[in-house]
């Protein structure tokens, strides 16, 4: 369907003369002459970086309120989960192309890395523990 201004309607057509496709298959989205063609948006998602982590904070710090935790233990045990992850989830995109790089296959890196993440791990609770007790 060709969607051309004409006299009968004065608002300008967001197809400039050309047809209305926004599918690649050429399915034609354009159904109404008098609606304007909506376009759709992506989902809004957020990332696990400082966007997540600035929209989580004014849930979790009230939380470690109410827990009685000090909200700078939650700022830095929010901290150490987030980088103790980064070592092994696939979507870090330094990771694996670091990984690429090096010619190493994904599951070579968690058994190589999996002894340090248990030692990373108990390192990690410790200083949170001991942070919680002073």
């Amino acid at each position: 369907m060709n969607r051309t201004p004409s006299a009968d309607h004065d608002d300008p057509l967001p197809c400039h003369g050309s047809p209305c496709r926004s599918d690649p298959m050429g399915a034609d989205l354009a159904v109404h002459p008098r609606r304007p063609h909506r376009r759709r948006r992506a989902p809004a998602t957020v990332g696990g970086g400082a966007a997540g982590t600035a929209l989580t904070m004014p849930v979790v710090a009230p939380l470690g309120d109410f827990a009685g935790v000090d909200r700078a233990l939650v700022i830095t045990t929010w901290g150490a989960a987030a980088g103790w992850l980064r070592l092994v989830v696939p979507v870090n995109a330094i990771l694996i192309a670091g990984l690429a790089l090096a010619k190493v296959s994904f599951d070579q890196y968690v058994r190589f890395i999996a002894p340090l993440m248990g030692i990373l791990l108990i390192v990690i609770l410790a200083v949170l523990l001991a942070g919680a007790s002073l």
